[in-house]
């Protein structure tokens, strides 16, 4: 009876031991398949909270990278039809002199119906270029076109993108603007001041341009850095674990095949005295 006792005592701990190593050894294969040594408190509790603190951090970034590309994308817009609005009124300012260089009725009738296209051209324009249903080219100097948020731990800075009456072409008055009246001085004029309204929303269109990539690539390397920084804290050494992972599969093997035997061992204790028959 005692023989049999001491078996039974064996296999408890034989059992035990194979619990423990296959907890182990998927802790090791759970830390493998998602690359971090520290998947939650227990793993180390400093570390844990600290690459959670970075990680909240980095979601708040790439909320803004995103608000950020959709302003750069919008922008993009506005700059292809600012740029050929500035390219029409060029246009309309070479037909002013072309018009009043000519002496033949019919050329300068050509040259005013160009000139009037052109006016046409430039009203479709600034009615149709839209983004997520906003008007670009309008004086939005009341309420920005849009504002974004460029630091998650300060939503009270923002990167505003608006624009004035003095970067608005007025394209009503280049409508009615008769090409041939009261003078070219007078056309001329006209057109310029178009022309310099034109120019003033380019240029702003060009530095909201470089405003928006300079943030956008200071996110993208915040979130680098980020990144390394909870790497460093909860990245798991791959090849010290896979030499664990093989210990503990040869270990698990090995306590398998050990209690296959000291269970028939204590079958075969049992039946010498008399306990258990086959």
């Amino acid at each position: 009876m005692l023989s049999g006792i001491n078996v039974t005592s064996t296999i408890m701990r034989i059992a035990s031991f194979n619990q423990q190593n296959k907890a182990f050894l998927a802790d090791s294969l759970m830390k493998i398949a998602s690359g971090k040594a520290v998947n939650k408190p227990e793993d180390s509790t400093g570390d844990f909270f600290k690459a959670q603190n970075i990680n909240t951090e980095s979601r708040g970034y790439r909320v803004v990278q995103q608000q950020v590309g959709e302003a750069i994308a919008m922008n993009e817009v506005a700059v292809e039809a600012g740029s050929q609005v500035f390219g029409l009124l060029n246009d309309m300012m070479q037909l002013v002199d072309l018009y009043w260089d000519e002496s033949d009725p019919d050329a300068q009738q050509a040259y005013k119906s160009d000139f009037s296209s052109r006016a046409s051209q430039i009203t479709s324009i600034i009615a149709n270029t839209r983004y997520d249903d906003k008007q670009l080219i309008s004086d939005t100097s009341g309420d920005p076109l849009t504002s974004i948020y460029i630091n998650p731990h300060n939503q009270a800075q923002t990167y505003d993108i608006s624009f004035d009456n003095g970067d608005v072409v007025d394209s009503a008055s280049l409508e009615t603007l008769d090409i041939g009246a009261p003078d070219k001085a007078t056309v001329k004029s006209t057109v310029q001041a178009e022309l310099d309204k034109a120019a003033s929303y380019l240029a702003k269109t060009s530095a909201y341009s470089r405003g928006l990539w300079a943030q956008h690539n200071m996110i993208e390397k915040k979130l680098a850095t980020n990144a390394g920084h909870e790497q460093a804290i909860t990245g798991v050494n791959e090849a010290n674990e896979l030499t664990q992972v093989i210990k503990r599969q040869v270990a698990h093997d090995a306590s398998l095949a050990m209690l296959a035997q000291a269970n028939l061992m204590h079958r075969n204790v049992l039946m010498l005295c008399g306990l258990n028959r086959a």
